[in-house]
């Protein structure tokens, strides 16, 4: 018989963010965010230097974690551009982002 997997608080080794980062992306806070960013585009790529959903920069990107996923935050999965920005916000809250 195959193994459940936890239903909470999942592993990001597991190839998707945690629940407490879903809930946290998923909030309206969050989304609102990610709309006036990106339009909750997780693939944006402009041109101007801030790539997918959370418009992170290259710098922001690799110093939460983000070069474990992609070299880009537009070539990551959603899942891991949400643990990355969670990662940023447990640092420097809402900061980082204009639209916060």
């Amino acid at each position: 018989m195959a193994e459940a997997l936890p239903t909470a608080d999942v592993s990001t080794d597991a190839g998707f963010a945690s629940g407490d980062v879903a809930s946290w992306a998923s909030s309206a806070k969050a989304m609102s965010v990610k709309m006036c960013e990106s339009g909750n585009n997780y693939s944006t790529n402009t041109g101007n230097g801030y790539y997918g959903a959370w418009q992170f920069d290259i710098p922001s990107w690799i110093a939460n974690g983000g070069g474990a996923y992609a070299s880009r935050p537009d070539l990551a999965p959603s899942w891991a551009q949400d643990q990355v920005a969670y990662n940023y916000y447990q640092v420097a809250g809402w900061g980082p982002w204009e639209c916060a």
